[in-house]
């Protein structure tokens, strides 16, 4: 939840083609990951191996979604070492 006039800024495995939201797995309400593509990985820096398992990589699909339920989502790029945004698909989600 966001005051009025918050921000809140994030970032996800994002396609910068695509429109439709790529779903790499499914989750049972057990709990139970099932892998609809080869399993893929990014950076966590909380992790010192394998890093983070990528459920979705979203895509022109998820600003769609966002600006139904109210929000003006705005995209930037950003490489920043020390948030541990790298890589040349530093897309930067955030509401104005």
């Amino acid at each position: 939840m966001l005051k009025p006039g918050g921000r809140h800024v994030f970032t996800v495995p994002f396609h910068q083609t695509e429109f439709l939201d790529e779903h790499r797995t499914k989750i049972a309400p057990n709990g139970t990951i099932t892998s609809l593509k080869e399993p893929a990985y990014h950076i966590d820096p909380l992790r010192q191996t394998g890093g983070a398992l990528v459920h979705t990589v979203f895509s022109l699909e998820m600003l769609i979604r966002l600006a139904e339920i109210g929000f003006c989502t705005n995209l930037g790029h950003l490489y920043k070492l020390y948030y541990r945004i790298l890589g040349t698909n530093g897309i930067v989600g955030y509401q104005r």
